[in-house]
């Protein structure tokens, strides 16, 4: 089954990581991140990114990228997976950062040093299945 924008925005906010896909060096790249939905952000920004290297923040710094997030079952005869592509731009704010950093669903202790991005989505796609056929 194909789902909407806010069903792939609901499904994404119970994943505490996802991949970045983006450009390097002219091809295609993908990294595993922590991100968080934003709620109250719906319809607009939705993803917060923590990104520890600064090789990865220098290659996605205000450039179009995807994220991908997926729950699968071992057998891949159930589950979802959902793709948002925006562009991510670093939130430069520091109080905004600071705030960012400090949200308690985080999976984890976000660093000061780590940069946070904010993926501007612009696309979203993601498909539901069972073994059974497409969930209704």
């Amino acid at each position: 089954m194909e789902l909407s924008r806010r069903e792939c925005l609901m499904l994404l906010s119970t994943r505490p990581f996802g991949r970045i896909v983006y450009t390097a060096s002219g091809l295609p790249a993908v990294v595993p991140v922590n991100y968080l939905v934003e709620p109250a952000e719906w319809d607009e920004d939705v993803l917060v990114c923590a990104v520890r290297a600064d090789w990865l923040l220098a290659s996605i710094d205000h450039a179009v990228v995807g994220l991908q997030a997926d729950e699968l079952n071992r057998g891949m005869d159930g589950g979802w997976w959902v793709t948002v592509v925006g562009r991510a731009e670093p939130v430069e704010d520091r109080d905004e950062a600071a705030a960012l950093r400090a949200d308690p669903r985080w999976p984890r202790i976000i660093g000061d040093s780590e940069a946070v991005v904010r993926l501007r989505a612009g696309l979203t796609s993601g498909r539901q299945f069972s073994a059974a056929g497409p969930a209704s």
